[in-house]
Parts: structure tokens; sequence; C-alpha cells
């Protein structure tokens, strides 16, 4: 034995944790010894080059490939958020080199041979892992299993319990009603309060061999119509594998869709549906995800414009909050000036001070309905994200971002409810 792999990321991990290669060799007596790492982008073929010291301890090497990863979500598709279910581009898909990449780890042994630092060539391994743009807490623990492990930290689907791809959970959100309208699923649901125009996907990994528990091979749609107590049910199959994929499932994507889904427009007194991932056998394979009539059950406020904001989670799919309340836009203007010399003839109509270029920034403020406690740690994920969109009246995106460097999560057991009052810069400047 040479060389030993004791320690690795699984095949498919999130980059938010430590990504730790460790390695044993029986040659660390030899003089000058260094562990060679070599590390390739298969997305760039960009290549990064190290040698190691032996750890003190007990000589292994210890590897972080976590500082090399650096990833975000696809933000150049028009309709990324608005796109329609349709036949046979019936989800969206993240591509490699944005919210994923693949790299591959090559290890080897050198040491000093007549003062020349040299390659053993008779051992090394290459290890090949596939890094997704999500992340953990240390709360989470070394490595958590994200394969077949506790729902809350494991990405595969394969059971009605486990999450899909987004930080909505059960406890995000209590929907007063759920025991009238879903009674059988209440326990295990996630609520969505959802306008008719509202749109938005859910993320998942189908059909990966890289998580082998993972059993998701289509979805399901049963919608209520608010006429007859027997859902419309639908269920369909996802595309080809893929490492991230996406079912743009809100009302205003399902209102367009040309699956022959209902469309929530035709039935004016619908109250819900309820979407969830399928396996082979057509079994349900993850949480229900209900989203409920929000215009319905009075959550609208025609006082004001909806703001809806989307943004990049902990898991790596883009989670969504309507903002219903009081929103003002704001320009704050940074003046580039410079003063010039009057003529000899002082004419009163010459400009000397003179405006060069104004730099322009738009800010909007936004106001949140009253919320509920699981709401506030939901939202959580939205201060913390460096990729967030205003999503438009039609379904276009505006990148924007947090202007908001602090965040009080309410917990109080008063039942109370409180706003949130958010600060959104747009990521453009405002042309002047």
């Amino acid at each position: 034995m040479a060389l030993l792999l004791t320690d690795s990321p699984y095949d498919l991990t999130p980059r938010g944790q430590r990504l730790i290669y460790r390695v044993v060799s029986t040659n660390i007596t030899q003089d000058g010894f260094k562990y060679g790492v070599k590390v390739t982008d298969t997305f760039t073929s960009q290549e990064f080059n190290f040698f190691y010291t032996p750890d003190f301890a007990d000589g292994s090497l210890y590897f972080d490939l976590s500082p090399l990863v650096n990833l975000r979500n696809d933000e150049a598709q028009n309709d990324l958020h608005s796109g329609a279910l349709s036949s046979p581009n019936t989800v969206y898909r993240e591509g490699s080199g944005n919210g994923w990449r693949t790299y591959t780890v090559n290890v080897t042994e050198w040491w000093l041979v007549g003062n020349v630092l040299t390659k053993n060539m008779s051992v090394g391994f290459t290890e090949t892992t596939s890094v997704f743009n999500a992340y953990y807490q240390p709360s989470n623990g070394y490595k958590p299993n994200v394969n077949a492990g506790v729902p809350d930290v494991s990405f595969s689907l394969e059971g009605s319990t486990n999450y899909a791809w987004s930080d909505r959970k059960d406890s995000t959100y209590k929907w007063p009603l759920a025991s009238t309208y879903t009674p059988l699923i209440e326990p295990i649901a996630v609520y969505i309060p959802a306008f008719l125009d509202d749109y938005g996907m859910i993320m998942c990994c189908p059909k990966n061999n890289l998580l082998t528990a993972n059993d998701a091979v289509g979805f399901a749609v049963e919608f209520y119509t608010g006429d007859d107590p027997t859902p419309l049910t639908q269920i369909e199959p996802l595309p080809a594998a893929g490492q991230m994929e996406g079912v743009r499932i809100y009302p205003g994507n399902l209102q367009y869709n040309t699956l022959g889904l209902p469309q929530p427009a035709a039935y004016p007194n619908w109250t819900h549906y309820v979407f969830y991932f399928t396996n082979s056998s057509d079994a349900q394979c993850s949480r229900p995800y209900v989203f409920f009539n929000a215009d319905k059950f009075g959550l609208g406020d025609c006082r004001f414009n909806t703001v809806r904001l989307a943004w990049v989670g902990s898991r790596g799919g883009w989670d969504y909050q309507n903002f219903t309340k009081k929103n003002e836009d704001s320009y704050a203007i940074e003046r580039r000036q410079f003063r010039q010399i009057l003529p000899n003839f002082f004419n009163s109509a010459v400009r000397q001070l003179t405006d060069r270029q104004n730099i322009v920034d738009k800010v909007i403020t936004v106001n949140s309905d009253w919320l509920q406690e699981g709401e506030f740690e939901f939202l959580k994920g939205l201060l913390v994200s460096n990729q967030v969109h205003i999503v438009n009246a039609d379904g276009s995106q505006t990148p924007v971002s947090v202007a908001e460097s602090t965040y009080i999560a309410r917990r109080e057991r008063t039942g109370k409810k409180y706003n949130l009052t958010l600060k959104i810069a747009y990521s453009q400047d405002y042309w002047s």
C-alpha cells in the first residue's frame, strides 16, 4: 500500500460545507515527502496544483476542495420563473457550470531524489465529485448523509416525508383551514399561499444515479376545483436524467401549461391543489406541497401592488415570497461635478458648476403581510442569499440585492404576528 483514501465527499454533495479528502501514505518517511494534488474543473478544464506537507499529527493529507468552489444558479433564462409546463421541455434544467459543477481530484506522491522533487510514477488515484449550489450549517454535523439521511438534510426523494429542494418546511406556514381542506395530509404537508398570477418552480434532482436512493421519475397534481370534492388528478413523467431540475408549478405557470393540467382561471372557485413527486410506481416520493388560493381566502390587499421576490436558498433551488403591503421606490443620486471657468464676457446663462455624470441607485422598500414565526425562519434564507430577483407581473425577472445587514427573527408564544420591512436594491443602475 502506498496511498489510501480514507475520506472524501459524496459523489453529489452541497458546496457549503467542508469537502475533505483524507489520504494516508506509507512513504511519508521519504526525504522531503509531499502530497501532490491536482484539481480539474471539468466544465472549464481549469487546473489547480498544490503540494502539501504531511499533517504534523498523523502524517495524512487533509485537502479541502470547498475554497475552489464558487457556484451561482443560472439567471440568464428569460422564462426562468415563468416557463410553462409543456412537452417535451416539461421542466427547468440547471446547466453544468452554473448551479453545479464536477471536479476531479488527483493525488500523487512526491519526494526528493538527488535533491530534486520527483513524482512517484507507480502510485496515484483520481476521485470525481459533483458539487451543487446548496449549503448546510455546522449544527448539521460533518458530512450529513445527502442520499438517504434525515429528511431535513437529505436531498433524495424517496418517501412522503422528504423535502424537495426548497427551504419551505411543514413548519413554515400553518394554514388555518388545513384540517378542513386537507385533513389526510396535514401532518406532513407544506402549505404555500398562492395568487393566480404567481410564477415559480419547485426544484429536485430526478433520475440521478449519483443519489442512489432518489426515486423521483415524475410528478402529480391533484387540483380541487371548489365545486367538486373529487380532485382533477394527473401524473406526468420527468425527462431524462439531469443534476438539478425544477417543475414550474405555481398558478401562473399552470395557467399556460399545455399538458392538459387544470388551468386555475378556468375554475373561479378553486380552493387548492396538491403537488408531489412520484416514483416509478406513480407513488408519492416527496412531501405534498399544497398551493391554496390566497385571493379566495382573503390574503390579498387591493390597496398595494404585490412585490414577489425569488431567491436561491440553502437547498440549491429557488424559493418565493410575496410582499403585499405598502412598497415605495427611492433613488440615491451620486453627482459627479466639475467647476469650469467663466468666459471673459461673463454671460449669466453660462454654466459654471457642471454635473458631469450622475450615478443613480434605485431602491424599493417592501412590506410583508402579517408573518408567522415559521416564515421569519424561512425568510432568513432571503437575507443571506446572493441571488435575488423581483418576479414581475409578466413573469420576467429583475435582478436585485437585499440592502439589509441585520435580521431579527420574531419568536413569541403570544400568537402575535409582525410585518417585515426590507430594502431591496436594484442591481442595475438607473440611467440618467
